[in-house]
């Protein structure tokens, strides 16, 4: 979805930290570099893409649960 927007099918990224106005993620791609940065632009739009669909977009938010 961000490397090709005609592709209609996605998977979970994790957005690891912010590096310079962009989004350092981890793909679980197995075509794409593990850890590569996008601009925000970039995932706003492969985050709409997802949310064509009723059950294919979200954002979790995790915590740190250690005390």
């Amino acid at each position: 979805m961000i490397d090709d927007p005609s592709r209609d099918g996605g998977h979970l990224v994790l957005f690891d930290r912010m590096i310079d106005s962009q989004i350092r993620i981890i793909d679980p791609s197995p075509t794409h570099p593990k850890r590569r940065n996008v601009t925000i632009q970039k995932m706003f739009e492969a985050m709409k893409k997802h949310g064509e669909k009723p059950t294919a977009a979200g954002l979790w938010e995790l915590h740190n649960l250690k005390k």
